[in-house]
C-alpha cells in the first residue's frame, strides 16, 4: 500500500516510514487514543485515528475537495493502523461506507470515504456491501447545524437496499470525520433496524 515514488502523501518529502506519512508530517498529527465518545444510541462502539485539529482537517479538505485523491492511500493506512491497534479485524463480518448523495456524487466524482474502504477491505479481506446503505435526501451540511438541527437533518436520509446482506454481521461502518456522531447513528440506527447484530464506527479524525 506504500506510494510507488516512496514519498509522504502529505508534504511530498521523501520518508523510510512504513506509513505514507513522513515522521515530520506524522508528529504534527494528534492521535487518538481512548475511544470516541458521544451520545450514540445504535452505535456500539467509536474509534478515530486522529483528533480533528488544522493539520489534519488540511489533509481532509484537500482530499475531498482539492483534487488530491492519493490522499486516500495515507488516510487508509492510518485507518488500517488503527484497526490493527483496537484489533476491530476480529469483531466484524462487514464493511460499510456512510454515504453521500447521488446529487455530491455527481459534483465531487467520488464518495471519499468508500475509496477508503476499499483499501481496508483488500487490506483486512473484509467483506463489502456496496451500494446497499444508500443516502436518498440530500441534506445542509451537519457543520452549518446545531445540534438539534443536525438530528431533524437526517431524518429517513438513508435507506438500505439489500438488508438480507446485513443480518445478523457485525459492521464496520466507517466515515472520515466524527463530529457530534448524529450521522453514524442515524446510520447505524437503519443498518440495526435491518437485522445488523452490531455496529463499530471508525473515522480517520473526531472533534475532541
Amino acid at each position: 500500500m506504500k506510494l510507488q515514488k516512496q514519498n509522504c502523501a502529505i508534504c511530498e518529502k521523501e520518508t523510510s516510514r512504513f506509513l505514507n506519512i513522513c515522521d515530520d508530517c506524522i508528529l504534527l498529527l494528534d492521535k487518538k487514543n481512548a475511544p470516541v465518545v458521544r451520545n450514540f444510541r445504535y452505535v456500539d462502539d467509536a474509534y478515530s485515528c486522529y483528533v480533528y485539529n488544522q493539520v489534519m482537517a488540511d489533509i481532509i479538505y484537500r482530499y475531498k475537495f482539492g483534487g488530491k485523491r492519493y490522499l486516500k492511500y495515507a488516510l487508509a493506512e492510518l485507518m488500517c493502523e488503527k484497526i490493527l491497534e483496537e484489533r476491530l479485524y476480529k469483531y466484524v463480518d462487514l464493511i460499510i461506507s456512510v454515504p453521500v448523495h447521488k446529487d455530491t456524487l455527481n459534483r465531487r466524482g467520488f464518495n471519499q470515504v468508500e475509496l477508503l474502504e476499499d483499501i481496508i477491505s483488500e487490506q483486512f479481506s473484509i467483506d463489502q456491501s456496496k451500494n446497499n446503505l444508500i443516502k436518498i435526501k440530500s441534506t445542509r451540511e451537519q457543520t452549518e447545524l446545531s445540534v438539534l438541527e443536525r438530528t431533524k437533518n437526517l431524518l429517513d436520509v438513508f435507506f438500505i437496499n439489500r438488508p438480507e446482506e446485513i443480518e445478523n454481521q457485525r459492521v464496520l461502518l466507517l466515515d472520515d470525520i466524527i463530529t457530534t456522531g448524529s450521522t453514524l447513528d442515524e446510520c447505524a440506527k437503519i443498518l440495526k433496524n435491518r437485522g445488523a447484530e452490531n455496529i463499530i464506527a471508525l473515522s480517520v479524525a473526531s472533534s475532541r
